[in-house]
């Protein structure tokens, strides 16, 4: 039997999974015997309540707190209610006035019918009065049974499907055969729809037909999330290929070379640059810190820009910094140095992965790899090259599926569809704007972070924002937490310590964000300090989703995911790549905080140094 889930139900749950797991069993057995609603007791005076929504469908609603005990309506909320109704909830006629006239649960009670239509006439009773259930919209999550909801509660799964609305809806069961673009906001179910269809993609082959179908992300937890839960819905593995969207280019296209660390990367510009610069006239652009020569290279990288005439007709939208005339030819000389130090030392950045990837496909012609539907997930940090090769895999018959949300782009801005060979049709685009995942307390305090870098004038290009919808869901404001220099990881290892210990929270349910890298190990320090079990997110490690353990995240890989609590370490000095000290105009650090602090479900927690709270983020103190 399926079952519907408010958010609210759900969140709930996840603080509490072995609170709520009962009620829900007791109550699935009671649908299936017939029964058409009713309330279960959830423990501390909260209930469950649901009603039959289909056959083989229950919704569940959460209904808290000890008022409930003592709530008195105005009038008889069940006054209104007809004695046809009424008599179909078991009520004798005899009954009937008295349960007309009560005005509190207590009262009800106190009639003493018979169990099962005392909890029919208890869920409609605080129907009436709370209005929660009669929001069948409010059903927004879906779980294919009690067992699949246990799973994801305790963790052994990291995703539930969306019980969809009529938009996402007609994006799922859309004709087979095209381009489909999906805009939306953070927390909007892009990745769910994206899940959906694949789902019913594959639930209709047939022994005749087994379409091949590829799901490409940007980052590897996404990749090892989407594949759990397909794997738990019934596919086999091996149906679906799932893949970042580096290592399919790397598996799929004989590349074998180690690609650079970032690190190694940043010292190779570097010293590429000041090569150029000892041989050239002076300019301001020497001034430039190291951040800026990254990102240029990768700009021209990204778009395969193959001479300096088309680098300086290039529009550099989204750069943050103008550029003359002069100061692009001497970068254009950094990038050529740059790509011959490269090429001597047989080194290779992801950039070069994914020209070299289009390269080696096309040099296969017909005997290179081909889809009958692919979908990309996360899709606005893919550069303009990924983008061309992703639209050349899908057969002339099949699909291609692209998920982006402008706000959470990091790496990538500033290009049109056509430039990347995707024909969009407006018939098969759309947008998602309403966040469901986060409360309204969280999304109120990460979209100030997108006010300066929203556009209104005409012309729009892809990368303007959207503005998201809140969901009804409310939850505690974001926590602010201080601690001395160099001491954040030791006050998030005793904050989450609390956590477990005094709320019960479970440990998979928790995730840290870092920045920079290097501070993932002072953070697993500061856990097993306090003895809590942990696990990292590393380029050569992953990380096991399902894992009972809190997890330990740079930014940037937590793109995609989402967590019941999340904690954000936001000290000035720890963002000083970023310019952090210019009151947050900094572009891409409002990105980056954008898209972890969205990343919470149900709680957030900054935690920064004394003093040292991020420009960007002051609002949160109200200074």
């Amino acid at each position: 039997m399926e079952l519907l889930l408010t958010d609210q139900f759900l969140d709930q749950a996840r603080r509490s999974p072995e609170r709520l797991s009962q009620p829900v069993h007791q109550i699935v057995a009671r649908a299936s015997e017939g029964e058409p609603c009713g309330v279960e007791p959830a423990g501390e005076s909260a209930l469950v309540g649901w009603t039959r929504e289909e056959e083989q469908r229950v919704g569940l609603w959460y209904l808290a707190g000890p008022q409930l005990e003592r709530l008195e309506a105005g009038s008889a909320p069940l006054a209104t209610t007809s004695r046809a109704e009424l008599r179909e909830l078991g009520v004798d006629d005899a009954r009937i006035p008295e349960v007309q006239r009560a005005t509190s649960l207590a009262a009800l009670r106190a009639l003493e019918l018979p169990a099962r239509i005392e909890r029919r006439l208890e869920f409609v009773f605080l129907q009436q009065i709370l209005g929660a259930p009669a929001t069948r919209e409010a059903l927004r999550r879906r779980a294919t049974s009690a067992a699949h909801l246990d799973r994801f509660l305790h963790g052994d799964l990291t995703e539930l499907l969306l019980n969809l609305d009529a938009g996402q809806r007609r994006i799922v069961e859309l004709a087979d055969h095209g381009t489909i673009v999906v805009r939306g906001v953070a927390g909007s179910g892009k990745t769910a729809v994206i899940l959906h269809r694949i789902f019913r993609l594959l639930a209709q082959r047939s022994l005749l037909e087994r379409p091949r179908v590829l799901l490409l992300t940007f980052n590897r937890a996404l990749a090892t999330a989407a594949k759990e839960l397909l794997i738990a819905l019934g596919l086999r593995r091996g149906e679906l290929e799932v893949s970042t969207f580096h290592k399919w280019c790397m598996d799929h296209a004989g590349l074998r070379a180690r690609v650079l660390e970032p690190k190694e990367r940043r010292e190779l510009i570097w010293a590429s640059r000041e090569r150029v610069r000892s041989r050239t006239r002076p300019s301001t652009i020497w001034r430039l810190p190291s951040e800026f020569w990254e990102e240029e290279v990768h700009r021209i990288k990204g778009r395969n820009i193959t001479s300096p005439a088309e680098y300086a007709s290039l529009q550099r939208i989204g750069a943050g910094r103008a550029l003359d005339q002069g100061g692009r030819e001497l970068l254009w000389q950094v990038v050529e140095e740059y790509r011959a130090r490269c090429e001597r030392e047989r080194r290779f950045d992801w950039d070069d992965v994914a020209r070299l990837a289009a390269g080696r496909l096309e040099a296969l012609g017909e005997a290179r790899p081909s889809y009958d539907h692919v979908f990309v997930d996360e899709a606005q940090d893919l550069t303009v090259v990924g983008l061309r090769l992703i639209a050349s895999l899908p057969r002339s018959t099949g699909s291609l599926c692209v998920a982006y949300d402008a706000a959470q782009s990091i790496y990538e801005r500033g290009f049109r569809w056509r430039d990347c060979g995707i024909a969009v049709s407006s018939r098969r685009s759309f947008e998602l704007r309403l966040n469901h995942r986060n409360t309204r307390e969280i999304l109120d305090a990460a979209e100030p972070l997108l006010v300066p870098l929203r556009r209104t004038q005409a012309g729009a290009r892809e990368e303007d924002l959207l503005e998201p919808e809140r969901t009804s869901r409310t939850g505690p404001k974001p926590r602010l937490i201080e601690s001395g220099r160099g001491e954040e990881c030791r006050a998030v290892a005793r904050d989450i310590r609390r956590l477990i210990e005094t709320e019960a929270v479970p440990p998979q349910n928790i995730a840290v964000l870092c920045y920079p890298n290097r501070m993932r190990e002072q953070m697993i320090a500061a856990l097993g300090a306090e003895s809590i079990a942990c696990q990292k997110h590393a380029s050569d490690s992953g990380i096991r989703l399902a894992d009972p353990s809190v997890k330990v995240l740079p930014v940037k890989s937590a793109k995609g995911l989402e967590f019941p609590v999340v904690y954000l370490i936001a000290s000035s000095s720890a963002f000083r790549r970023f310019g952090a000290g210019a009151e947050g105009s900094d572009e891409e650090l409002r990105r980056v905080l954008y898209m972890a602090m969205t990343r919470a479900m149900s709680a957030l927690v900054i935690v920064h140094e004394r003093g040292g709270l991020l420009p960007a983020l002051r609002h949160l103190s109200g200074s």
